[in-house]
């Protein structure tokens, strides 16, 4: 892939994700600035999708919200009529009720662990006792001259890691289609948001930190897929036959509207 492509893969991939302030800054931090343009809907499935967010209430809520009369019992079974729900709205709550949420197992969290742990080290601000060492290099860089000394790697020479991230990359994603790159960043962007979302932030503002010990979302999806290659974890998302929750967000979304609707 040519660094155009390249650059051109990442930026759309990083509309998954938004900007995530320095806790220290006491500004409070939309982790979803990415979907502030998109219908209601749809950015709720996105996120859904991608950081597997739950956006809505949880049916618990709605539940005493109804009991306690927050939510109009009339004006709720009128809104779930007009789409053709005619049950009960007690049966739609069990129907929510059902649906678990974070049960699913993460085929990455091995790769997680590892980047949080790299990422900790080197986006550290001055708090940390020792320093990573070769942080003005930048992320990739300063990595890739430690990488050989992670135990939890197993065997890595440094020769094995290609010099630079856009060559790690190319060397990762050869045979995939423009499309494919895509999806492999917007799910390698999405595992860890907040991370990502900091880079985000850093980048963006230029701070006096990210001059000194630059980082770029580049970087970390350099260093990311190629662990994920070593390690033997999934590059490209695989594409599961997974039941359709579009019918639970719709059911979710007329109750929330009830209850606004009650509210006004």
């Amino acid at each position: 892939m040519s660094q155009p492509y390249l650059s051109d893969s990442i930026k759309e991939a990083s509309r998954v994700i938004g900007k995530t302030w320095p806790l220290y800054s006491f500004v409070t931090s939309n982790p979803l600035t990415g979907y502030e343009k998109m219908p209601f809907r749809e950015a709720v499935k996105s996120a859904k999708k991608h950081l597997n967010a739950g956006i809505f209430p949880g049916a618990g809520v709605f539940r005493k919200a109804l009991e306690d009369g927050e939510i109009d019992r009339k004006l709720l079974v009128a809104l779930l009529e007009e789409t053709g729900l005619t049950g009960t709205p007690e049966s739609y709550l069990n129907l929510m009720e059902d649906e678990r949420l974070g049960q699913d197992i993460n085929p990455t969290h091995r790769l997680d662990t590892i980047m949080a742990k790299w990422l900790a080290a080197f986006m550290d601000e001055g708090l940390a006792e020792w320093e990573m060492p070769g942080k003005s290099e930048g992320f990739y860089k300063a990595w890739r001259n430690l990488a050989a000394y992670d135990g939890e790697l197993g065997k890595v020479a440094k020769r094995e890691i290609p010099p630079t991230s856009s060559k790690a990359l190319s060397q990762v994603l050869e045979g995939y289609s423009k499309e494919e790159c895509t999806q492999i960043f917007t799910h390698h962007l999405a595992a860890l948001p907040g991370w990502t979302g900091y880079i985000n932030y850093r980048v963006e503002t230029n701070t006096p930190f990210q001059q000194a010990y630059p980082i770029s979302l580049e970087e970390y999806l350099g260093v990311r897929l190629w662990l994920a290659r070593h390690l033997g974890a999934p590059i490209l998302p695989e594409t599961q036959a997974k039941e359709d929750n579009d019918g639970l967000i719709e059911l979710q979304h007329l109750w929330l509207k009830a209850w606004e609707r009650s509210w006004q």
